[in-house]
């Protein structure tokens, strides 16, 4: 009966109840002999045996969908057999490892003898090995008779953070400005800002209407001016609990108009009195925040072209220049806002 399975992968035992299946890897050889040998030692049991591709150990320890008298597996290598036996029935598996010796029929007598014996205390009612739980712990494989662990909860998703929200501010701001070192001026205005805020950050479009009123007074000379302008750019904002902090940049045009004023009639204004400039700047604002109310400091440089000039000339043609203005212009100014909260 061996000769004829020889080669073959079965899928499917034998369903007498009386039968000992055995399933073998190894050697064609030492499986005809160990055959010949263990057939006559089962009688009166019946004998299904086939030489395998494979074993696999999941296979041999889940319990079979039509359970024979006893299933017996045998992975023959070179240095050893390792034997499994299972009774199906009361779900107990035995599980040795025999080295080879020199004499392969010395190896075949081992193992019958331990199949046979362990026939025998089956049909006694005996038990053998340990329970098929305990066997795949001991081969660290997942037990198939107790209850997969339950999935862990899939985690929460985040909340979604919220849409932007549209918040606008109005508010004023005074303090001084450099002309150049020998012109501190007072700097005013008035500021409309517009933001999209979501969560702690808020990015949006700002507009400073400004002006300044210097006066320079001299023994000779006396001229006033007034500057008049508008700033307008795009700013982010950072949000804290009770502060926010907003970063500024713009463009910006203005308008200068000079009143000269001379005690000595020979000397006049050279340059005309009223003039158009341009420029391009950022700042910084802090502001404690309180409900709609924001107060805090503001911080602007201003880069202007054309530079501003104050130059008399008298008719001999000398001149006299009495103001000549930074490249760059700073501000520092206290800043009041009312708007939305937050």
């Amino acid at each position: 009966m061996w000769a004829a399975l020889l080669g073959t992968r079965t899928t499917s035992y034998a369903q007498d109840s009386q039968t000992v299946v055995l399933r073998a890897v190894g050697e064609t050889e030492f499986f005809q002999a160990l055959d010949a040998d263990l057939r006559p030692t089962l009688t009166p049991h019946a004998l299904d045996s086939a030489v395998v591709d494979q074993l696999t150990l999941e296979n041999m320890l889940a319990p079979p969908e039509h359970a024979p008298f006893v299933r017996v597996w045998i992975e023959l290598t070179e240095e050893q057999a390792t034997l499994t036996i299972s009774d199906d029935a009361r779900g107990r598996v035995l599980r040795r490892t025999l080295l080879r010796r020199a004499s392969p029929s010395v190896l075949r007598e081992e193992l019958i003898q331990i199949i046979a014996s362990s026939v025998e205390a089956i049909v006694e009612g005996l038990t053998i090995g340990e329970t098929r739980a305990q066997t795949r712990r001991d081969l660290e494989l997942p037990s198939s008779e107790e209850p997969a662990p339950e999935p862990e909860p899939a985690p929460e998703p985040e909340p979604a953070e919220p849409p932007p929200t549209i918040r606008w501010s109005a508010g004023v701001y005074g303090g001084g400005s450099l002309i150049n070192e020998e012109f501190p001026v007072a700097a005013l205005g008035a500021t409309v800002a517009l933001r999209a805020r979501q969560g702690s950050r808020s990015v949006g479009a700002w507009f400073h209407l400004h002006g300044e009123l210097p006066r320079r007074t001299g023994e000779e000379f006396e001229f006033r001016i007034a500057l008049v302008g508008a700033r307008a750019g795009p700013s982010i904002a950072v949000h804290f609990r009770r502060t926010e902090l907003r970063f500024l940049a713009g463009i910006g045009i203005r308008a200068n108009y000079i009143d000269p004023q001379s005690a000595r009639p020979e000397w006049v204004l050279s340059n005309a009195r009223f003039s158009l400039g341009a420029g391009a700047g950022g700042g910084i604002a802090v502001a404690l925040v309180t409900g709609g109310v924001r107060v805090g400091f503001l911080a602007y440089a201003e880069a202007e072209l054309p530079r501003l000039r104050v130059v008399f000339e008298n008719r001999e043609g000398a001149n006299t220049p009495l103001l000549d203005s930074w490249p760059v212009r700073p501000t520092l100014a206290l800043l009041i806002e009312y708007g939305d909260r937050g």
